[in-house]
């Protein structure tokens, strides 16, 4: 585990969901597109565990660490 997410892009189908496993470096996910509806929520500053999140809405979500980006 390091500094990027892997893989870097997921084809994920309507009401799917992402698993995002954060190791004890911390990290955030941040999506690029907070102004447009079904957006998934934001997942604040997490480590030594697993989040979800689910995709209701047809799109291309852009996603990023604030805290690494890049």
């Amino acid at each position: 585990p390091g500094t990027s997410f892997s893989p870097a892009n997921v084809l994920v189908r309507q009401g799917g969901q992402v698993e995002f496993v954060f190791p004890a470096l911390a990290h955030n996910v941040t999506f690029q597109q907070p102004t447009t509806a079904g957006a998934p929520a934001a997942i604040p500053t997490t480590s030594n565990q697993s989040v979800r999140r689910s995709f209701n809405t047809v799109g291309d979500w852009t996603y990023e660490c604030t805290i690494h980006p890049g």
